[in-house]
């Protein structure tokens, strides 16, 4: 019986630390990747140099910033775990994976789609970021200069000077940096550019309330209310025909939320609060 005993506790033992060891910082799945200081997503550039729609004149196939379209899959990325926190990263729209063309260990290296699997070229290490729900892509480096993925020397995705519609690039990690800090989120989490419900509506939480969402104008009509949490997992959903509504969220812990508010003509607000 005691031997039992401790074979059971060996193996529990043996499982937590399994359990401890393989987890992700992100789950397998696809997902927009969102820079919040330009409120803009990386997406794959589709517009040929010269073109008054590629001010930047970035060169196609390159990511780069753009403003969020829940159309475009090119803007939607899928994850696959490799081990540790190391993740290839594929785009839906080019079904290709994503990677670095480099020569220079890190420093200047064009972030491109067009990678088939057995490149080496597409190991990236996602680590937390300064920010609260941000990551920072580094390229798994080993000690020469060649992927692999004891991510050394430690590079990052940079959106090239800051700037709007810009390129990205890896460049030396640097801690707290808003040009390297991204939120991977849960298609369907973001707000599109439509602001017909963001300028009719307000919507905020209450410790007391819960999710309050007001009318500021004449009645809108029935609303329809899905609370996600940050893997886009739809938690509590209703429906509303007054200005005035208010979601009851006792079962939620702390932590950050997205509200999905549309009306009858398909008009969408996502708007993040946090519980507290």
């Amino acid at each position: 019986m005691k031997k039992n005993y401790f074979k059971v506790l060996l193996l529990l033992v043996l499982f937590i630390g399994n359990t401890s060891v393989n987890a992700q910082i992100i789950a397998d799945g696809t997902y927009n990747i969102f820079n919040p200081t330009l409120s803009e997503v990386i997406s794959v550039n589709r517009v040929a140099e010269g073109d008054p729609g590629n001010p930047q004149n970035v060169i196609i196939g390159r990511a780069r910033m753009q403003v969020y379209d829940a159309s475009n899959s090119d803007q939607e990325w899928s994850f696959s775990h490799q081990g540790g926190d190391i993740y290839k990263i594929s785009n839906v729209g080019d079904s290709s994976i994503l990677g670095v063309k480099d020569g220079w260990c890190g420093d200047f290296g064009d972030v491109q789609v067009g990678f088939d699997n057995s490149s080496p070229y597409t190991l990236f290490k996602v680590i937390a970021g300064t920010n609260a729900n941000s990551f920072v892509f580094q390229i798994a480096f080993d000690s020469d200069c060649n992927f692999g993925s004891t991510n050394v020397p430690i590079k990052a995705f940079d959106i090239d000077g800051g700037n709007s519609g810009s390129k990205i690039n890896t460049f030396p990690t640097d801690s707290g940096n808003a040009n390297q800090e991204f939120e991977i989120v849960a298609l369907g989490t973001l707000s599109t550019n439509n602001s017909f419900l963001s300028d009719a509506l307000s919507v905020y939480y209450d410790k007391d309330r819960g999710l309050v969402i007001n009318s500021k104008n004449a009645d809108l009509g029935k609303l329809s209310i899905s609370v996600f949490d940050l893997s886009g997992r739809a938690i509590i959903s209703k429906e509303s025909n007054g200005n005035r509504t208010t979601m009851k969220l006792e079962t939620l812990n702390k932590g950050v939320f997205f509200a999905r508010i549309s009306n009858k003509e398909n008009n969408t607000l996502v708007k993040k609060f946090i519980v507290f």
